[in-house]
Order: C-alpha cells, then sequence, then structure tokens
C-alpha cells in the first residue's frame, strides 16, 4: 500500500459509552436496550471490566439510519411557532 492509498483507510477503533453517546446522542439505556433488540451494533468485550463499540459499526448504523430515516418537516407559523407538518 502506498502512502496514498494508506490516507483512504479508515481504521477501526473502540469507542466508549461518552464518545458513543456524543456520535449518536443516544443515552446508555437507549443503546441497550436497542442492543438487546438487535437494532444496533453489539458492544465488545475489551478486558474482563471494559467494553465499548467498534467505531465503523456505529457509523455504518449513523450512515444507514440517515439514508434510511423519514425526514421531519416543521414550518413557522406568523406567530413563530413550529409546527410539524408531517
Amino acid at each position: 500500500m502506498n502512502e496514498s492509498e494508506s490516507k483512504d483507510v479508515i481504521r477501526d477503533r473502540i469507542l466508549r459509552d461518552a464518545e458513543c453517546e456524543k456520535l449518536t446522542g443516544l443515552k446508555k439505556n437507549t443503546r441497550y436496550k436497542l442492543e438487546a433488540e438487535g437494532q444496533f451494533p453489539l458492544r465488545r468485550r475489551i478486558t474482563e471490566r471494559l467494553s465499548g463499540y467498534s467505531y465503523l459499526e456505529v457509523q455504518a448504523w449513523i450512515d444507514d439510519r440517515l439514508t434510511n430515516s423519514p425526514v421531519i418537516d416543521y414550518r413557522i407559523t406568523p406567530d413563530g411557532r413550529v409546527l410539524r407538518t408531517a
């Protein structure tokens, strides 16, 4: 692999809970529930007392959500209220 190819490679890494929450916006309990339902990537055991998520799996989950989730439309009324239209 030459230098230009290596710049395009995204390496996987372990996300701990705080970073996973920043990326997804999901609190730990929500992630655990979705994980149990098969709707979120599974945590990986790193050591006896340490676990985390695969960055690439979480990013793929985010990409899927952005691609396959409906867009919520809002409009602002003349008096400044925000209404959901869909």
